[in-house]
């Protein structure tokens, strides 16, 4: 499952953005230090921890953002139901 939809169909495309730009900026390191050492070998092992925090870096917003609108709703009048 993607989180990104979710957050974009939300109104909140700075914070997918934001986590894009973290997430490049991260694997745009990680390749600096392995690819001249570990040619192909360093750009897999470069992929693998960028993909899981973006990954958590989305669910964490998307949980957030449910969580924002459960609370909100906890405060709506049920009353004509």
């Amino acid at each position: 499952m993607s989180f990104e939809p979710t957050l974009l169909s939300a109104g909140k495309s700075g914070t997918a953005l934001a986590i894009r730009a973290l997430a490049a900026l991260l694997l745009c390191g990680l390749l600096w230090l392995l690819l001249p050492r570990f040619a192909e070998t360093g750009a897999s092992a470069a992929m693998l921890p960028s993909t899981l925090i973006t990954l958590l870096l989305f669910r964490q917003a998307t949980y957030r953002l449910a969580r924002k609108n459960v609370d909100a709703r906890r405060g709506e009048d049920y009353r004509w139901i």
